[in-house]
């Protein structure tokens, strides 16, 4: 015992003491230097997440983007919605499906429905999803029914009509996206969404309000995402969790999660040993997003089950020594052999940290994106294969060296280098994307159309440490759009631009006009006797001819000019950055003279002429809308002085008839623009009170003006030969909506449509009206097409002749007006006529004028003679209900039972009418318990 205390001395004691110091020291750094390792590859694993975020997200917001624009500029059909987004789906795997909600109003919804029922959609109606059981939707002012999706197939098909609005999650998200007219985030069942509202045909910036807004809107695109597919799944090995999260601004939740990711914390039955958190700012579709990680260090993973052993190894033989009194010499050389094995634990750890960092890079090199790493200075410090791929360099060549040299982004229109986002990234320590129209220029030249999106890194002190730069190419998308955006935007036939084109530019030419002091030319080009050639030889050739006509004005203009086509025959070219008329002049003159060669197809030689009104910025107008309007004017009054001319607006003279022309330019896009409607007004058998028919009524619902008079716009529309136009569309929906009358199982009315003195004695008149009803489905028996006195007895042989031929197809004629003009009996006798009409003007004053009872009588006995029905216009009180009952009128139409309706209206006057009836079986209790009918809109 005595020997053991004789060698634990004080040079033991220290030399003991600093060992184990030493072995400690050690033991701290090598944990630093761990951590330090793990924190700097949390940084890499931030940097690469959020490029890989914001890239997939910004491209998600591009496809939307270009859906949107689709819809803004052009009706989309199925077949073009489903082209769109199969395109978005085979480009980018994590969108789920795209989707477009339509604006319904409630007074349309049934026709609505029925449309797309139609269009092959049997069951198609508007739902309400409750838990996945789609139910009718309840009545509502304005619903947003899904009516195109993809994929599509028998699972999603159920969501068919599923009302947005209905859906009391998202439903603050649709309405913010309407309000707003900005993309809006919302997350719902694990998937990401972004919805944009679309706006009839105007830009979100040009829409002042939220009023006006909602106005606008007339539907809905949205994307779904898999957020759990933003990320690879190797960022997912050793996560304790991941979250991405944003503030929640549309609704009652403080926070929402985008993507949420968590673990077993002893998966495995490892031990863990620590974690590594952090969190970093993503700002992705103008949003902030908070990204956190949070990743475990496992026991197995480090080298502290060796160094631990060795450490207490080392105390226990020190000790030990200390007890057998061993020399200090020997003690010395023992903690250097343990101290060399600690080195080596410490070598090993760093070959598995090395291992660490390869397997990082072949996950960086195998993504699909380019990524480049930089230090804080700018030196490239890493490159995967992509990046060389599309940048033309190889990493040997650039690491080490400023990303400026090799990384080059140039601005697509300007052509101009665009500052180095990675600089400006370092500088302001903030992210940043580029995604309009970004090119790089490779080492050999070539431009490669790319987004991208860089990030800084941050050292384990919030340093900037450098920056990671994500890219990839988007040649393909960027093609996808400009086609879209050339196919809404030019005409199909000619390739110029179309009208919504034309305004632009038209308000691009007046602000630079206003900047730099001068003038704008616009002309309206109408060709004279292009339809004479149209009809004699055909479409075809008169597609042909205007293809010619469209190569040889662009001939003529200059490169600064512009030359578009509205449709059909009429062109407008614009020339901006003119001093004086003249220069419109010279430029109409050069379009005439442009005509003047003959036109050929095949062994055709023919000619046409053009009529061109010329209006100048400021002189005729300050907008692109007043300028269009004064060409089209001074165009008409070249063809009323004898057409192939040129004529310049003027506006002292014209002032007077500025009304007149401007109300006739607005009629003739009237049908295109879907501002003409039909009234209905229905005709009930006397002696039965059956509903037996109802007469069209055409109206003009004009933005600005609101319901125009048919008084007003009808013999406008006569004299300048629209009535023909007009006359055709107002026979097709007639018959269509007769026919839906029909399908619905409502009575089977007879349907009456007037014609027009141009319309009656148009060529086209028979093959129009059998075309009519073979593509409505209606039977000629159930159109009645009415005519007045002064069209049969203007030519009675041709009228008879045409009478005839319409008495073929198997349709009922009736005179309309009877009794204001010839009223000859020869008209009754001689013509295949069904039915005569008294006009309202004997029929107002029937109780107290016994002229006009006479008249009536006398009208009613004379056509019941020649077996003719007789019909009563303008019945708007009982009492003249039941004169004209008890002389015989055989039909009678007016106030008393109905004001003109729209279709909806009719429907539900037909199901009460009808049903009144069969209870009562006598029209006076209709008439008497349903007097609020009576004035009905």
């Amino acid at each position: 015992m005595s020997s053991l205390y004789k060698h634990l001395t004080l040079g033991n004691l220290v030399a003991f003491g600093t060992g184990m110091a030493f072995t400690l020291m050690l033991l701290v750094s090598a944990y630093k230097s761990i951590m330090h390792e793990e924190e700097a590859a949390l940084s890499v694993k931030f940097g690469v997440a959020r490029g890989s975020l914001v890239e997939k997200i910004s491209a998600a917001h591009e496809v939307l983007n270009s859906l949107k624009l689709q819809f803004n500029l052009s009706s989309v059909d199925a077949d073009q919605f489903r082209i769109l987004s199969e395109d978005a789906l085979q480009l980018h795997s994590y969108i789920k499906s795209v989707k477009y909600y339509a604006l319904v109003k409630d007074d349309d919804r049934a026709d609505f429905e029925s449309s797309l029922r139609q269009e092959g959609y049997s069951t198609f109606a508007i739902t309400v999803d409750k838990n996945q059981q789609y139910l009718p939707a309840q009545r509502s002012t304005i619903y947003f029914p899904l009516v195109f999706q993809e994929p599509f197939n028998p699972v999603t098909v159920r969501a068919m009509g599923s009302d947005a609005l209905a859906n009391k999650d998202l439903q603050p998200y649709f309405e913010a996206a309407i309000d707003s007219s900005k993309p809006v985030q919302a997350v719902s069942d694990r998937s990401y969404l972004i919805i944009r509202a679309i706006y009839a045909g105007k830009e979100e910036a040009s829409i002042k309000g939220v009023n006006e807004r909602r106005k606008m809107v007339n539907g809905i695109v949205s994307i779904e995402i898999d957020a759990q597919t933003l990320l690879p799944a190797d960022y997912l090995q050793d996560l304790i969790s991941l979250t991405l999260q944003t503030e929640d601004i549309y609704s009652n939740q403080s926070t929402i999660k985008v993507l949420s990711y968590t673990t077993d914390l002893n998966s495995g039955n490892r031990i863990r040993l620590s974690a590594i958190s952090g969190s970093r700012n993503i700002v992705m579709g103008g949003r902030n997003y908070e990204l956190k990680i949070n990743r475990a260090l496992y026991w197995k993973s480090t080298y502290f089950p060796p160094l631990l052993g060795a450490v207490l190894g080392g105390s226990f033989l020190t000790v030990l020594l200390l007890f057998l009194a061993r020399a200090i010499s020997s003690k010395a050389v023992l903690l250097q052999h343990r101290n060399k094995e600690i080195q080596n634990i410490v070598e090993a750890r760093t070959h598995e940290l090395a291992f660490e960092r390869d397997r990082a890079q072949v996950t960086l090199e195998s993504i699909a994106e380019a990524v480049i790493t930089t230090d804080k200075l700018g030196m490239i410090e890493y490159m995967n294969p992509v990046a060389e791929q599309l940048m033309g360099w190889s990493a040997q060549a650039v690491i080490g060296k400023p990303i400026f040299n090799s990384y080059k982004v140039i601005d697509e229109q300007t052509r101009e280098e665009l500052n180095s986002s990675v600089q400006l990234c370092l500088a302001n320590g903030e992210s940043m994307r580029r995604q309009e129209s970004a090119l790089l220029i490779s080492h050999d030249g070539n431009s490669v159309a790319i987004n991208e999106s860089v990030a800084p890194i941050f050292d384990k002190d919030g340093l900037i440490s450098g920056a990671v730069l994500i890219f990839h190419d988007v040649s393909v998308m960027r093609t996808l759009t400009r086609q879209i955006y050339h196919q809404a935007t030019h005409d199909t036939l000619t390739g110029l631009p179309n009208r919504l084109l034309l305004k632009e530019r038209i308000e691009i030419e007046i602000s630079r006009a206003r900047r730099d002091n001068k003038k704008v030319a616009v002309m309206f080009v109408d060709l004279d006797r292009f339809k004479l050639v149209n009809d004699s030889l055909g479409h075809a050739v008169g597609d042909e001819l205007l293809q010619q006509v469209a190569a040889r004005f662009s001939d003529c203009a200059r490169d600064t000019d512009i030359v578009s086509r509205l449709g059909g025959d009429e062109f407008v070219v614009v020339m901006g950055d003119i001093f004086d008329i003249n220069q419109a002049e010279m430029m109409a003159d050069r379009l005439l003279k442009s005509l003047r060669q003959p036109f050929m197809h095949e062994l055709h030689e023919f000619y046409v002429g053009a009529s061109i009104g010329i209006s100048l910025f400021p002189d005729s107008g300050e907008t692109s809308e007043d300028l269009m309007t004064h060409a089209d004017i001074a165009m008409y009054r070249v063809k009323e002085q004898g057409k192939n001319s040129y004529l310049i607006f003027n506006p002292a003279t014209d002032s007077k008839g500025k009304p007149r022309f401007s109300m006739e330019a607005e009629l003739r896009h009237a049908i295109e623009r879907k501002q003409l409607i039909l009234h209905y007004q229905p005709q009930i058998e006397t002696m039965t009170g059956r509903i037996v028919g109802v007469e069209a009524l055409v109206r003009w619902n004009h933005p600005a003006k609101g319901m125009v008079s048919p008084a007003e716009f009808i013999p406008l529309a006569e004299e300048s030969g629209l009535i023909v136009e007009i006359g055709n569309w107002v026979m097709y929906e007639a018959c269509r909506q007769n026919k839906s009358w029909q399908d619905m199982g409502l009575p089977r009315v007879s349907m009456a449509v007037n014609l027009a003195h141009r319309q009656f004695f148009n060529a086209n008149l028979i093959s129009g009206v059998q075309r009519t009803l073979d593509e409505t489905g209606l039977d000629a028996e159930f159109l009645d097409i009415e005519l007045t006195e002064g069209i049969l007895a203007e030519n009675a042989t041709q009228a008879n002749a045409r009478l005839t031929e319409l008495k073929a197809l198997g349709v009922h004629l009736s005179i309309d007006d009877f009794g204001t003009g010839y009223s000859s009996l020869a008209y009754l006798k001689n013509f295949p006529i069904d039915m005569v009409k008294i006009d309202r003007c004997f029929v107002k004053d029937i109780e107290s004028d016994s002229k006009d009872a006479e008249i009536c009588m006398a009208i009613i006995a004379m056509t019941h003679s020649l077996k003719l029905k007789v019909v009563a216009e303008g019945v708007e009180t009982i009492a003249q209900h039941d004169f004209l009952r008890s002389k015989g009128c055989d039909i009678i139409q007016g106030f008393l039972f109905s004001k003109p309706l729209d279709a909806l209206l009719v429907e539900d006057f037909l199901r009460q009418y009808q049903n009144s009836i069969g209870a009562s079986g006598k029209m006076d209790t209709y008439i008497n318990t349903n007097s609020n009918l009576n004035h009905t809109e």
